[in-house]
């Protein structure tokens, strides 16, 4: 028995790994597209611009910061809703307000003056 226990711990710590939810915000993203205005209206696709969303609600920028995405002064992310999130800076005190989506892609409505919206892809 006292060799059945060390066993069977070191079984379930082998197998229950933790895999990533294909539905978390978790992960890195990088972005592929973005709408203003119409939907139809794609003003820009494909680029070098990543972002990585930490479990303790972190967000990193990789790669330059650039000009085009809501995202670029923002440090931290908060789930606030089944399909919302707050994003803020901690030292400006800065926030935004986004609708978002996960499936394929990652897709994030700002809560702007003009409808404007990104989409990412999973890296």
């Amino acid at each position: 028995m006292k060799r059945i226990v060390p066993f069977l711990v070191l079984v379930l710590l082998i197998g229950c790994s933790k895999e990533q939810e294909p539905n978390s915000l978790t992960g890195t993203w990088t972005l592929t597209q973005i709408n203003s205005g119409d939907t139809s209206s794609v003003i820009l696709y494909g680029t070098e611009f990543s972002v990585q969303f930490k479990e303790k609600d972190s967000l990193f920028i990789l790669g330059p910061k650039p000009n085009y995405s809501f995202l670029q002064d923002y440090d931290r992310y908060e789930v606030i809703g089944t399909n919302r999130i707050r994003f803020f800076n901690l030292t400006t005190g800065d926030e935004l307000f986004a609708s978002f989506h996960i499936d394929k892609t990652l897709s994030l409505s700002y809560e702007v003056r003009c409808p404007y919206e990104e989409k990412f892809i999973r890296r």
